[in-house]
């Protein structure tokens, strides 16, 4: 399995999940910069991902090769992703078109 992908984020998240007899795994799976990746993504491109009661993976590309600022995206991105994956798993999801600031 290719890494940089939402498939191998999941992956690695469910095994840190079993790993560690968590309720929840969660994991990102990029190139923060200055350059791309060995498997030729871009800075700037991470996959994320949130195992447990629920799973949710998701890409995001940020344009730029700013090491410092992509590791900071990629964080506060992938704790919206799990902030996202519990209110949809409590009934409380978002409204259609609302995207909370990250």
């Amino acid at each position: 399995m290719r890494g940089e992908t939402e498939p191998y984020a999941l992956l690695v998240a469910g095994r840190m999940r079993g790993s560690h007899r968590a309720s929840w795994g969660l994991t990102e799976s990029g190139a923060s910069g200055p350059s791309a990746s060995p498997y030729g993504d871009p800075p700037g491109r991470v996959c994320l991902a949130v195992v447990g009661a629920a799973s949710m993976a998701r890409t995001i590309e940020t344009g730029t090769a700013d090491r410092a600022a992509n590791m900071d995206l990629f964080a506060r991105h992938l704790l919206q992703l799990f902030h996202e994956v519990l209110r949809a798993g409590s009934g409380q999801g978002l409204v259609a078109g609302e995207h909370p600031e990250v």
